[in-house]
């Protein structure tokens, strides 16, 4: 379903999604009527808002935590292999 073969993937009806950004902003947008409108999208103000955080987590603080969790795994697995 994933064209990299990876998760997290969604299937809804006839559509199916990957990438964990595009999914969440999906499901935000197809229940906003039901609940707080996660993404802002009566005030464009508080939308750009929203799509900058999303943006900054994206491109700035995402790359950088990831690389301190995968040094962590590995420091966990190597210890393991240790023990």
């Amino acid at each position: 379903m994933q064209p990299f073969g990876q998760v997290p993937v969604l299937q809804d009806n006839d559509l199916t999604l990957f990438e964990s950004r595009a999914i969440t902003a999906y499901i935000a947008e197809k229940h906003r009527d039901k609940g707080t409108d996660l993404t802002r999208h009566e005030d464009s103000k508080e939308a750009a808002i929203v799509k900058i955080c999303s943006e900054v987590e994206a491109h700035q603080f995402n790359p950088a935590i990831s690389a301190v969790i995968h040094q962590l795994i590995d420091r966990r697995a190597a210890s393991r292999r240790i023990s």
